[in-house]
């Protein structure tokens, strides 16, 4: 999965975006205090998205769904990340990357 998203986010091409979308983003924090971060590849290809493209909705959907997928995969992704455990070969993880 990590490897997945890699392939998905790390080949977006931030520079394309520069002048098209704000790269970052600003944060109420529960202080009141203002916090800016920088926006993730796929919230950045997002909005791009939804600011010059205007599809119809059967298209629209498609979309939402690459979206969707995303964020599944990245999901996924975030437990094992995050963990150290035995390297094993496990066919759920293919099954899931099919589906």
């Amino acid at each position: 999965m990590h490897l997945l998203d890699k392939v998905i986010s790390e080949n977006i091409n931030l520079a394309f975006f520069q002048d098209e979308v704000e790269m970052d983003e600003e944060i109420q924090r529960r202080d009141g205090r203002v916090e800016v971060r920088r926006k993730g590849s796929i919230k950045i290809l997002a909005e791009w998205l939804q600011k010059y493209f205007h599809a119809q909705d059967e298209a629209f959907e498609d979309i939402e769904a690459i979206f969707v997928t995303f964020k599944k995969i990245r999901k996924m992704r975030q437990k094992p990340a995050r963990t150290t455990r035995e390297n094993i070969f496990d066919e759920a993880c293919f099954k899931q990357q099919i589906y």
